[in-house]
């Protein structure tokens, strides 16, 4: 990126003049990369060519929020998404880039993205959020981030930094019987090597 220059402005009436010309800049910009978007999967229901799709990410990588362009055109454009290994500054960085359709086929490819090219034409693209993958459960590292959490309180009260109201242990006998019933304990035992503080 250049340097960038800064005109400072003389008072407030410029300040706002700036300010004004920033959201206007911004709010166009969202509208030329939509435009870029469609356009994009327009040429793509066409030629097929995940390398306009990667062009448009790389050009945008670092001035927009990257992950909602990339869910719009994984969308949209029915792409696959998978690690590249690339040369960044003469280091080898791995990254994701679009790698090929979702539908295998010229004319099946067209025929899922004009399925679709209404709605991607009606969705904006910055109101996307990547879908997180469901992580699952693990009841060892949850209990051991409240264990966390209470030891954290504990050295606050401890230390008067709040207040004791600020600490609670209770939990109701419903609960108990839930937890010893997942992690089948038919009877509750002393644990081994773990020492918790009650709070005074």
């Amino acid at each position: 990126m250049n340097a960038i220059k800064y005109n400072l402005p003389k008072s407030g009436d410029d300040l706002l003049k700036l300010q004004d010309k920033a959201i206007r800049a911004a709010n166009n910009a969202r509208i030329l990369i939509q435009q870029a978007l469609v356009g994009t999967i327009h040429h793509l229901a066409i030629n097929h060519d995940v390398r306009v799709a990667n062009r448009l990410v790389d050009g945008l990588r670092e001035t927009v929020r990257g992950k909602a362009i990339v869910e719009y055109l994984t969308k949209y454009g029915h792409l696959t998404v998978g690690d590249v290994e690339v040369e960044v500054d003469g280091k080898m960085k791995i990254i994701q880039q679009f790698t090929g359709l979702s539908v295998q086929g010229g004319e099946a490819h067209a025929k899922v993205v004009r399925g679709t090219f209404e709605e991607a034409k009606a969705t904006l693209w910055w109101t996307l959020k990547r879908e997180n993958p469901y992580a699952g459960f693990d009841m060892q590292k949850a209990l051991d981030t409240v264990i966390k959490h209470y030891q954290t309180a504990l050295k606050k009260v401890e230390a008067g930094e709040v207040g004791k109201d600020k600490l609670s242990t209770e939990v109701n006998d419903t609960t108990i019987r839930a937890l010893l019933a997942i992690v089948k304990f038919d009877v509750i035992a002393e644990p081994a090597n773990v020492e918790l503080k009650a709070a005074a």
